[in-house]
């Protein structure tokens, strides 16, 4: 993952470079977002986590649910409120059981994550194809819930986002790419054990990774606005490819009766899909 990090800072400093070459040229429409744009949809994700030593899957399968956004551009700003929920049932590996012969052979699992982000567009480009590049910070929650017959684990942690979004434009179609670095704070995480109590334990994340893949295609457009003129609407239909990263340090919960349970350090990776439709106002 180091050189994931190094190779991500590589391609942030070049987008910026281009950026500020960019700056210095005349101003034109870039991807043409702008206005308010609500999204929904549908939301599936194959997860895995795995052992960081020895490095060995743990569990892995595929997860369901459901995605919301509410985006609002201006020629110069841009925000996005994003809530997302997912829940299944992953399996529990062989070398999982090996480890733990008490283990059944999956868990119920539950995932949300909730995250806004604030950003300013720095270049309108025409070059592959007109678009907006924009460097954004946000703060996010994301919960994690896991359960087996003998207990459940509730881990969850804040964490702020500095990422960047570039968005083209093909006549009704847009793509682009979305990444951040996701840096943890304000964790909690609690073990509760059908034999030995509530047990809770203090540990944050190491940095985390997103790489997202969005894009949209217009299907609908219209001059009203419902109850204005001349401004205008779009309906349209979204898919975004994701990626997610997250390294978890070793940790150990005591409970009430003295006695422990503990984890050594593990890493999820989490690929997944956005699919739904939307509506852009504007305004």
């Amino acid at each position: 993952m180091k050189n994931f990090a190094f190779s991500s800072l590589i391609f942030i400093t070049i987008v910026l470079l281009g950026a500020h070459q960019s700056l210095a040229q005349s101003w034109d429409p870039g991807s043409g977002n702008i206005g308010v744009t609500l999204l929904a949809g549908y939301e599936w994700n194959y997860f895995n986590l795995s052992a960081e030593n020895p490095n060995v899957t743990l569990t892995s399968g595929t997860l369901n649910g459901f995605y919301g956004e509410v985006r609002g551009e201006t020629e110069d700003l841009w925000s996005r409120l994003t809530a997302d929920y997912s829940t299944g049932n992953p399996a529990f590996s062989e070398a999982a059981i090996f480890f733990n012969p008490d283990l059944p052979r999956s868990l119920s699992q539950k995932i949300l994550n909730i995250e806004g982000d604030l950003g300013v567009k720095v270049a309108d480009l025409d070059w592959p194809m007109p678009s907006t590049l924009t460097l954004y910070g946000g703060l996010a929650y994301r919960d994690y819930k896991y359960s087996i017959p003998m207990g459940s684990i509730d881990f969850s942690w804040y964490y702020g986002a500095l990422g960047f979004n570039y968005i083209g434009r093909l006549k009704r179609m847009t793509l682009g790419v979305d990444g951040a670095l996701q840096l943890p704070f304000s964790s909690s995480l609690e073990d509760n054990s059908e034999t030995s109590g509530t047990g809770s334990a203090s540990v944050t994340p190491d940095l985390g990774y997103r790489v997202e893949l969005p894009m949209t295609w217009d299907i609908h457009k219209s001059e009203d606005v419902f109850w204005r003129e001349p401004q205008q609407t779009t309906i349209l239909l979204f898919v975004t490819p994701y990626w997610q990263y997250w390294k978890i340090p070793a940790w150990k919960v005591t409970y009430p009766n003295g006695s422990y349970a503990d984890s050594s350090a593990s890493t999820t990776n989490t690929f997944g899909v956005l699919v739904g439709a939307g509506v852009n106002l504007w305004l």
